[in-house]
Parts: structure tokens; sequence; C-alpha cells
């Protein structure tokens, strides 16, 4: 039996079930955020800012490598554990992140999923 069929842009996009988005890339799962459900969001889907806005979780970088073009952050929160971000090289570089810094970070896009 299937998980999804479908164009792969379509099953990246819009994953049917937990197990299919986790599968094809990397996910953060937010709990508790979701009513009767766990909320995801590939790393490319956060937004990292110096400021508080609505629904931005207070995090620390804990790590960053560069990547070329692309800067790969590891947040931590006390609620969601560790926390993937992907940044373009030039947001990242506005924000000038060193671990330690105190960041929020707000989903972009969100997709969420009953508990079973």
């Amino acid at each position: 039996m299937y998980e999804q069929i479908g164009p792969p842009g379509e099953v990246v996009d819009h994953p049917a079930t937990t197990f299919v988005m986790t599968f094809v890339g990397e996910v953060n799962m937010f709990r508790g955020r979701a009513p009767g459900g766990h909320a995801y969001a590939r790393p490319d889907e956060l937004s990292v800012s110096r400021e508080r806005t609505a629904g931005s979780l207070p995090s620390t970088v804990r790590d960053v490598r560069i990547a070329g073009a692309l800067v790969k952050i590891e947040l931590a929160n006390e609620t969601d554990g560790l926390i993937q971000v992907a940044l373009g090289r030039d947001r990242y570089d506005a924000l000038d992140l060193r671990p330690g810094d105190q960041v929020f970070v707000t989903p972009t896009r969100l997709r969420v999923f009953a508990e079973k």
C-alpha cells in the first residue's frame, strides 16, 4: 500500500501523512502548537529574527554551518528542543548570527497532522 502517489512537487509541498512529510526531507515538529495534532515545517519554511513577533518562538543559536549560498542553523528552545533552519546567505549576513545568540523563530508555512 502506498502512503501517497503524485508528482514529486505535490508530494513535497502537500504531504498526505506525517510519514510522507518526514520521508521526503528534513522537518521540524512543533508539539502543542496545533489543536488536535502536531505542526511540521521544513527548515526553509522558518524565519529567524532578533525581534519578537506574534507567534514567534524564543530560541538560542547552537550551531551555524555555511554551505555556499545556504546557511544551516541549529536552534534550541525549551518547548520543541532542537530546530533546524535554512537561511539564504543574504539573510544570514544581515542577522550576523553566532552560537549563543538569542533569536525568535517563526514558521512561514506549517502543515498540521492529527495525532493518531
